[in-house]
């Protein structure tokens, strides 16, 4: 038969014995080893979500986005400065050099740009 060992129906029926005993103790202490594993379970979520450790990780969080908005602002700061600094001056400067080696007289009325571009590939422009 499937299971039992070689030895005989005495090492068998000692087998299934000690197995009965094992099982009834196991469905004895289960309420008690349940309440203890509950107790363990609701000590150590007590543990984690103390107010200790909640109100310090709040107080870091503070800190974090204070310290985040803090360098948001500077980096808007400089960006707005290097904006500035490249738009009004070295841009402005390397168009009307390009406008006067293309012998384009400076004009409100006309398209500089235009002409600039037909100027530069050969063409005449028809105006």
């Amino acid at each position: 038969m499937v299971g039992r060992p070689q030895e005989g129906w005495a090492a068998w029926a000692n087998s299934v014995a000690v197995q009965t005993v094992v099982g009834v103790f196991a469905v004895v202490t289960l309420p008690w080893v349940a309440r203890g594993l509950a107790a363990l379970h609701l000590a150590i979520g007590r543990l984690l979500f103390s107010p200790r450790t909640t109100s310090s990780l709040s107080e870091k969080i503070h800190t974090l986005d204070i310290a985040s908005h803090a360098a948001a602002a500077a980096e808007t700061g400089a960006l707005r400065r290097l904006e500035r600094d490249v738009h009004d001056g070295p841009v402005e400067k390397h168009v009307t050099s390009i406008f006067s080696k293309l012998n384009l007289a400076p004009a409100h009325d006309d398209h500089r740009r235009v002409l600039a571009v037909l100027t530069f590939l050969g063409a005449s422009p028809r105006l």
